[in-house]
């Protein structure tokens, strides 16, 4: 087995981006962070951090999301459909609480025009049982370990198969580095050298 072959095997989603492969890890990093804090509960302290960690987790996890979602929008899948779908989902749910933290605004419906929020920003609940937090937000319940839970499922359960193409094929001919628009090579692409 040859580098590539083993770095596919091991972060199947380099064969759609290796650089989402790094965010990944990152998130993985700051989900460490998250748990270890709610661990501590019912430790104030330790609520504070988890707090703060969970919404830069939350933060980052849409982008990674919203970019593994942006070939189907352009009409280029780069996931099956089973995939693209849990994409979706995960990327809508991510998308409420993500509005209200980093905008202090609900998501708009429709053309409704924004609306901030109120307190939904903030901590709703602690689970010292299960040791967890949750939000709400516009009456929904949103448990900070089942988001990560979700999303680990979510990335721990893509394979090589499940990925049509890489993220960049995705883009017209004139402005994607896969055909010779302006980007340099992958992680992927120097694995090899």
């Amino acid at each position: 087995m040859n580098a590539v072959e083993r770095m596919y095997q091991e972060a199947p989603l380099c064969k759609f981006s290796g650089y989402s492969v790094m965010q990944i890890r990152a998130l993985q990093r700051c989900r460490g962070s998250v748990i270890h804090e709610l661990e501590k509960l019912p430790d104030a302290e330790a609520l504070l951090a988890a707090h703060d960690w969970f919404v830069l987790w939350t933060l980052a996890a849409y982008e990674v999301i919203r970019t593994m979602d942006g070939p189907r929008q352009r009409g280029r899948p780069c996931f099956l459909g089973r995939v693209e779908s849990e994409i979706l989902s995960l990327k809508g749910t991510l998308e409420r609480i993500r509005m209200v933290f980093a905008k202090q605004e609900y998501k708009r419906k429709g053309k409704v025009k924004d609306r901030p929020v109120d307190n939904d920003a903030s901590i709703s609940g602690v689970n010292i049982d299960k040791k967890d937090i949750c939000f709400s937000v516009e009456s929904e319940r949103y448990s900070a370990r089942d988001w990560l839970a979700e999303f680990d499922g979510l990335i721990g359960g893509i394979n090589a198969e499940d990925i049509l193409a890489d993220h960049r094929d995705s883009y017209s001919p004139i402005t994607s580095p896969a055909h010779g628009g302006e980007a340099g090579p992958s992680p992927v692409d120097r694995a090899d050298e």
